[in-house]
């Protein structure tokens, strides 16, 4: 019996290992994961999550099977930490247990045991130092202004406590260089040459800084405040000055900024969404509205139509994204007597996709999250 069970495992797993093979993407790797941690295979299952994460680095659907095998993994080591938190309190338990989820990428998690070990322990500096990261992150990718507020204030705190925390000095450095606090950032850069004199690339950054003043505009006007200068970057969506520009550091965040659009693959890849069955039509936008490419598929509406529809909806959903304080808008759907219309933001674009009874909505997901997960490479990948 148990022969023919693995059997039958086996030619389940087959066809998903074929889809994977012939055409990988975030939809067939996720899948084949899926499937392998369904069947308590799950080291198999982490190295098919983690390899498809190289080709898709944004794929969620990749992030989380990756992330589930990796927490089964770990789970006697948070077991034995959540003991010693329990029993033995201490700050070293608190931010190993908060590195952990950390890895994970569980920021909420991490926030809340940082949280846990402040009430605890509030002249410790670790876990100031973790939630301040974590919040410089999201801010960086979320582009929401209360995770900039957070941040600061809690890099701010290590210092305050340490003044010789190197990588509190870099991170805030990071905050302030990126809305274009120049000053600011320019003491805390200071600061990390001092402590730590062998960091590479602060000196010959500091010096480029007035060229890109020069270039990017005077975005270092002392009378704004901190505040409304990250309240500004929610505001436009966008940094005065990006983030890959300053140097790498330790536990950031790189990729917005960083990322680049395949303008060609994403042509490419329009076209096949707009040939998929039930697909009305698929427009991309900038930032600022205008279309990047033609409206693709056979719908009726036009596509200044279609570009208005979406640039309403859009701002209504940010609108109550802000107000509730959820960060910055992702994407939504809105289901009607027609089918469908999928609207979401990668970065500096806006996609819609409209689509018929025919689709369903998880179908309408997986194709957006193919189109995005193949439509940008990071930085890194460009300069290899």
């Amino acid at each position: 019996m148990k022969i023919l069970a693995r059997f039958r495992q086996f030619g389940k797993l087959k066809p998903l290992r074929e889809a994977a093979r012939r055409t990988p993407s975030p939809t067939t790797l996720g899948a084949l994961a899926e499937r392998l941690i369904s069947m308590g295979r799950i080291d198999e299952a982490h190295q098919t999550a983690r390899r498809g994460l190289l080709q898709f680095p944004r794929s969620s659907r990749l992030n989380a099977a990756c992330t589930f095998a990796t927490k089964h993994g770990m789970q006697s080591r948070i077991a034995r930490l959540r003991k010693e938190m329990e029993d033995v309190p201490n700050p070293s338990v608190f931010s190993e247990m908060a590195e952990i989820y950390r890895d994970l990428g569980d920021d909420d998690k991490v926030i809340e045991i940082c949280e846990q070990c402040i009430e605890r322990f509030p002249l410790n500096e670790k876990p100031y130092m973790i939630s301040g990261a974590v919040r410089l992150d999201r801010f960086i990718e979320d582009m929401a202004a209360h995770e900039g507020f957070e941040a600061e204030m809690q890099l701010r705190r290590v210092v305050k406590l340490n003044a010789e925390n190197v990588e509190a000095h870099l991170l805030l450095g990071k905050l302030y260089f990126i809305v274009g606090a120049h000053d600011t950032m320019e003491h805390h850069v200071r600061e990390v040459i001092h402590l730590a004199p062998r960091t590479p690339g602060l000196e010959e950054f500091l010096n480029d800084i007035p060229t890109r003043v020069t270039d990017d505009g005077d975005q270092d006007n002392v009378d704004i405040p901190i505040r409304e200068r990250i309240r500004s970057v929610e505001f436009q969506s966008e940094f005065p000055f990006p983030p890959h520009a300053f140097p790498a550091t330790s536990g950031t965040a790189d990729l917005p900024g960083t990322a680049r659009l395949d303008m060609e693959n994403m042509e490419e890849s329009l076209a096949e969404i707009g040939q998929s069955q039930g697909v009305m039509q698929v427009l991309i936008l900038d930032r600022n509205g205008l279309p990047l490419t033609d409206a693709v598929g056979a719908d009726t509406l036009t596509g200044g139509a279609f570009a208005d529809l979406m640039t309403d909806i859009l701002q209504t959903a940010q609108t109550a994204s802000r107000k509730m304080d959820v960060g910055r808008f992702s994407n939504c759907t809105i289901e009607g007597p027609f089918g469908g219309i999928f609207i979401g933001a990668v970065k500096n674009i806006r996609i819609g996709l409209k689509y018929d009874l025919t689709v369903r909505t998880e179908r309408a997901l997986e194709l957006m999250e193919d189109f995005t997960a193949g439509s940008f490479t990071t930085l890194g990948e460009v300069t290899a």
